[in-house]
């Protein structure tokens, strides 16, 4: 390896141990978010995997994330730090999955800034310490590639039946499956690129087999699902139109590819077609056919999950979402290491290192995106808690939290879960939680004698609510509130959490947290 190579490993090398390491950082700094805190509901119990899959049946996500958060947190503990370290630990992995199961594929730079494609983008970034079930199917993902990549290799070296990769290509697609049920399409997408791809009898025999497995023991599960799941399938937030789903394809190209990584794209787009039809010539040490089949098989396995998906959408359950089809985005990591090997390989060292200098410039503008680990990025429980625990006036007396009636629908489930596991979980006030509807605080009648009591004195709650209320929807809950006799001449006020700016937004989102309350001199 030259010495501009070699600098150019070194480069790319370092900004990458930078993303990885910052995975790790501020793991605390945000309480938890709704979706995180269901995620301890179902986790975080003595009950072992039994309660685990009782609880997740309640869910519409399958189970296997769950199983292994569970037995994490047996060991390491439910504090902010432990259960989203589980999810920075899987995120670090596939990348390192991906650079060292491509070895020989691709050239080690290309493998370095295929991974920097991953880890600088605002999903990788974000689902690295979120405590739900992303991170832990990007490494799913990647093993799935890693494990095609292998047995890909191995017929085209002519080489022995490769049991050792049909069998890992199982268990990540498996339970990458049971993790979410997009990784079940992935997986049947790349399963189904194998079969026609090659004539090796016994290898389309055994990966049609392991296919057929894994979808028996998904729909299995599905079939138990939809008998106990206490979510309305065709009630979620789901839409079913075009709008929608451009609208969620174009979240979904934002998450995954920054305008600072569409820039470098770009760079490798014109630096291939500066070739004018000349073949380049690949690396020393890559296996140009491999790679080419890789870099296609993940486009058609990413590229068929989001067809099949809105498929499901229309004729199933509604599930088309951004979220949902970024379960694959690690399968379009090694069509960008196939671009910077086709891009750059055979220009020369010294091209190359210059071309790939303009690429490290432009991942690391991204790097001020790292200080949003210092912020709070999430929707206020803790804060909003700490604030309404310290009223010791409150001490006692029932407080009454708003039902987050987008996530779930309002029966004696829903409100024992927010009352117990979504406010409860932060809440050390003393008082008693008690859900109502935003209509129940405006017009039930059974709390006028509690309203009443507030207006003269002692607690000053009249609710507080965390998820599905932003500042809109804060204000007509004030002015109803204010608008109930029991409180006429009573000065009501909406005392917001503000969160941060997110990384992609140029404004912040407004307050995600309120608590309402009789204003008092």
């Amino acid at each position: 390896m030259t010495w501009p190579t070699r600098l150019t490993a070194l480069v790319l090398g370092g900004l990458l141990a930078v993303h990885l390491a910052w995975a790790f950082h501020g793991l605390a700094t945000s309480s938890y978010w709704i979706d995180e805190l269901f995620t301890l509901f179902v986790v975080d119990h003595p009950g072992g995997w039994g309660e685990v899959l009782a609880r997740a049946l309640t869910d519409t996500h399958p189970p296997a994330y769950y199983l292994a958060l569970n037995s994490w947190i047996g060991l390491f503990g439910s504090s902010e730090v432990a259960v989203r370290g589980f999810s920075a630990l899987c995120a670090v992995a596939a990348v390192v999955v991906f650079v060292g199961g491509t070895r020989g594929v691709y050239s080690l730079r290309a493998r370095l800034f295929g991974a920097l494609v991953a880890a600088s983008s605002l999903w990788w970034f974000t689902q690295s310490q979120n405590a739900r079930n992303y991170a832990f199917c990007m490494l799913a993902s990647a093993v799935l590639a890693v494990a095609a990549c292998a047995i890909r290799r191995r017929e085209a070296d002519a080489g022995p039946f490769p049991a050792r990769a049909v069998a890992g290509l199982a268990c990540a697609g498996l339970i990458g499956s049971m993790g979410h049920f997009y990784m079940l399409l992935q997986t049947g997408m790349v399963f189904a690129v194998l079969i026609l791809t090659t004539r090796d009898r016994r290898l389309q025999a055994a990966v049609a087999g392991a296919g057929l497995a894994i979808l028996a023991v998904a729909l299995i599960y599905i079939h138990a699902l939809r008998a106990h799941t206490l979510q309305n399938f065709d009630a979620l937030w789901f839409g079913k139109d075009w709008p929608f789903f451009r609208a969620q394809l174009n979240g979904a190209w934002r998450a995954g590819f920054s305008g600072e990584i569409q820039a470098a794209l770009v760079i490798l787009l014109a630096a291939l077609a500066g070739w004018r039809g000349r073949a380049p010539q690949a690396p020393d040490g890559t296996d140009r056919r491999v790679g080419d089949w890789m870099a296609a098989t993940g486009l058609i396995a990413a590229g068929g999950a989001g067809v099949l998906g809105v498929v499901v959408t229309l004729a199933y359950a509604p599930s088309f979402s951004d979220l949902n089809l970024l379960t694959g985005f690690p399968m379009t990591w090694p069509a960008a290491a196939w671009l910077y090997d086709a891009a750059l390989g055979g220009r020369g060292p010294k091209w190359e290192a210059g071309l790939a200098l303009a690429l490290a410039v432009c991942v690391a503008l991204r790097l001020p995106v790292l200080e949003r680990r210092d912020v709070s990025r999430m929707e206020d429980w803790r804060g909003s808690a700490a604030f309404v625990s310290g009223l010791a006036a409150c001490r006692g007396e029932e407080i009454p939290v708003i039902l987050p009636f987008r996530f779930g629908p309002s029966t004696a489930f829903f409100r024992q879960l927010a009352e117990r596991d979504f406010f409860g979980r932060y809440y050390r006030g003393g008082g008693r939680l008690k859900a109502y509807l935003p209509d129940e605080l405006a017009h039930d009648p059974g709390l006028a004698a509690l309203f009443g009591r507030r207006a003269r004195g002692g607690c000053p709650v009249l609710a507080w609510s965390v998820h599905d209320v932003g500042p809109r929807e804060a204000e007509q809950i004030r002015t109803a509130l204010a608008a109930r006799p029991e409180l006429a001449g009573a000065r009501v006020v909406a005392h917001g959490f503000p969160s941060h700016r997110r990384p992609h937004e140029p404004e912040p989102r407004g307050d995600w947290a309120f608590v309402y309350e009789v204003s008092r001199p």
